[in-house]
């Protein structure tokens, strides 16, 4: 039995129990620049035994999204710290954990003007995980009334997220398991905290994400690793509402939660319907013993 108690953090190498309002939290200043502006990028990532299978593609991530937004951090102490929660990843009894990883421009600056001598912050923690595999077996998602708009961090993962949480907020009170966003242009993006993918004449399609949205590792994983080894052609290509209806098989992708085909959807007063394919299952079946040993 693990001789920590989840979740714990780890803030500039410094291992804590996790605590906001029982107590403070040292080297995490109310003044860091990610609480105030959401200046920085976060990665969530699936532990499975202590090991984090798609770490590489978080990592590759990451990395792209410190340099778009200039923030400096010494890549030896990212691979000390995350290496440190990995060892203690291991000891707990559960299988599956989860690792937040987040790093912020720290304290310094005035206002919006940054500090470029800042030192970042980097924050870790080790949270629970749970999944619920029932569904893998497909979910029911509506089309949300919030919608995304243009930004030159398109793909990345920002800690400007306040778009998936509103989105997230309509799902409240309903038995949907998803919502889908689209752009303002009326282009489908992405759900809400899943990459969206459609198959049609059994070529799988999915939303180009240069202008909206987020390049999810799973998404990345699937278009530079499964699909070409089970020779399927993927297009990532813009889709308007009408391509989604008319597809054949509809499936969305997380790295936590793995691929959930979609059986239903409903958009204003129309449902729409699909079953479980076999490019869904074939796709899931190898994400699925990567990331979740089934």
């Amino acid at each position: 039995m693990s001789t920590y108690t989840l979740p714990l953090i780890c803030i500039n190498s410094h291992i804590h129990s996790y605590s906001v309002n029982d107590k403070p939290l040292d080297g995490l200043s109310p003044l860091d620049r990610g609480l105030a502006y959401g200046d920085g990028v976060f990665e969530t990532i699936l532990l499975v035994d202590g090991f984090a299978p798609l770490l590489s593609f978080h990592h590759k991530r990451l990395l792209k999204g410190l340099s778009h937004l200039n923030i400096q951090l010494d890549s030896e102490r990212l691979v000390s710290d995350v290496n440190t929660l990995l060892e203690i990843a291991k000891s707990f009894d559960e299988r599956r954990l989860i690792l937040k990883l987040t790093v912020t421009r720290g304290v310094g600056g005035r206002g919006y003007q940054v500090d470029p001598d800042a030192s970042a912050t980097l924050m870790l923690q080790l949270l629970a995980c749970s999944i619920d595999i029932t569904k893998h077996n497909g979910v029911s998602v509506h089309v949300c009334r919030e919608t995304l708009s243009p930004v030159s961090w398109a793909g990345l993962k920002t800690l400007n997220q306040l778009p998936y949480v509103l989105a997230a907020i309509e799902r409240l009170d309903t038995n949907f398991d998803e919502g889908l966003l689209l752009a303002n242009n009326g282009e489908l993006v992405e759900a809400s905290a899943r990459n969206v993918f459609i198959v049609k004449d059994d070529k799988i399609l999915t939303p180009l994400l240069n202008e909206f949205g987020v390049a999810g590792v799973q998404r990345q994983f699937i278009i530079e690793s499964v699909a070409q080894q089970l020779g399927l052609d993927i297009v990532e290509i813009t889709i308007k509402l009408e391509d989604l209806f008319a597809a054949d098989e509809v499936f969305l992708a997380n790295s936590i939660t793995g691929l959930w085909p979609v059986t239903h959807c409903r958009y204003k007063e129309h449902d729409y319907r699909w079953d479980v394919g076999a490019v869904t299952r074939s796709l899931q079946a190898m994400c699925h013993s990567v990331s979740f040993d089934e």
